[in-house]
């Protein structure tokens, strides 16, 4: 009898650990801001986002872990590791991710400008990830910013 095991191949294609989406979001950076600096990510994107919970520390502090649950059933823990009011940036760092991810570590970064002939938002969402990450996470990766962008512009233009 011959036993097959089933493993996922990693892709063979070259590419970037770096990958970074953008959009324009109809809003003024002030209401864009307040969201995204609290990672309120549950009421941006209800859609794709279950649950923001609050694990140690609180919104808006340096450090603090915050626990995301996806509508898909996936948790992510992530720990704020930057928060500039001024440059309009919040960012932080993937602890642990249930299921797991195939790369040892993801970085991210969301950043705000205000569009000044219209005043709305530009929004750039930057993940940087270890360098054992493969095409497949990175494209992952692109897709979910793009869902996400679509389920926020949706949500911010209800209000």
């Amino acid at each position: 009898m011959v036993e097959t095991t089933l493993a996922r191949q990693m892709s063979t294609v070259p590419t970037s650990c770096t990958q970074t989406e953008s959009t324009v979001l109809p809003v003024a950076i002030s209401k864009a801001w307040e969201s995204f600096s609290a990672f309120k990510l549950d009421a941006l994107c209800p859609g794709i986002v279950a649950k923001v919970e609050w694990k140690d520390g609180a919104a808006g502090q340096l450090g603090a872990l915050a626990a995301v649950t996806y509508k898909d059933g996936a948790v992510w823990t992530v720990r704020f590791n930057e928060l500039s009011e001024k440059h309009h940036r919040v960012g932080y760092e993937l602890l642990s991710a249930e299921p797991a991810l195939s790369c040892s570590s993801v970085q991210g970064t969301i950043e705000m400008l205000r569009v000044t002939d219209t005043d709305q938002t530009f929004v750039s969402w930057t993940t940087e990830f270890s360098n054992d990450a493969d095409l497949i996470v990175i494209e992952d990766q692109k897709h979910k910013k793009h869902d996400a962008f679509v389920d926020i512009k949706k949500t911010l233009t209800s209000k």
